[in-house]
């Protein structure tokens, strides 16, 4: 049976357009099959989508700190709202209620959760991607961020602490 093959072989100039086509498709059904395994970048994208709020996030409460410096309302141990504004801000920072960040900026595509924190504690929300999610079901979630402020208690009331962002990516 080789020594055909090497016969034929041996006067052939090239392959065949039959060949070329049976090899192309082959590669083809091999590439459709195995590129989705080897390229899996939706958890990539999840995450940077995470990130770009986190940086629209941060830049929203710069603008609305500005506003609030402009108006003479940074200082205000309740939160107050910005004149011309929906925004409220109180300590030299934008309020975390979900409801001032959705007035604040964009929010299109992102879900918001309010923490349930005590009141006297701090405050703070969950942002993540996809269907909504009930609170036992976001406590198990775990590609979310989570922003909040805790307040601390001195002679003179409280104070707000600097805003802290976790970032919970191992099941994005």
């Amino acid at each position: 049976m080789f020594i055909w093959w090497y016969k034929r072989m041996r006067n052939s100039k090239g392959f065949t357009i039959i060949e070329m086509v049976v090899v192309i498709v082959i590669l083809g059904i091999l590439a459709v099959t195995a590129a989705p395994r080897l390229l899996n970048l939706q958890p990539d994208a999840r995450k940077a989508t995470l990130d770009a709020f986190v940086g629209a996030f941060e830049a929203a409460d710069s603008i609305a700190m500005s506003k609030a410096m402009a108006a003479g309302v940074e200082h205000s141990t309740t939160p107050t709202l910005i004149p011309g504004t929906n925004i409220t801000v109180v300590q030299n920072q934008m309020d975390l209620d979900v409801k001032n960040i959705a007035e604040a900026m964009n929010v299109d595509g992102y879900n918001l959760f309010q923490l349930k924190l005590d009141p006297s504690k701090g405050t703070g929300f969950a942002v993540y991607l996809g269907d909504e999610k009930t609170p036992r079901e976001l406590s198990r979630h775990e590609c979310q961020i989570v922003i909040w402020r805790l307040k601390d208690n001195d002679h003179t009331g409280f104070v707000l602490k600097d805003t802290e962002i976790v970032k919970r990516y191992d099941g994005c």
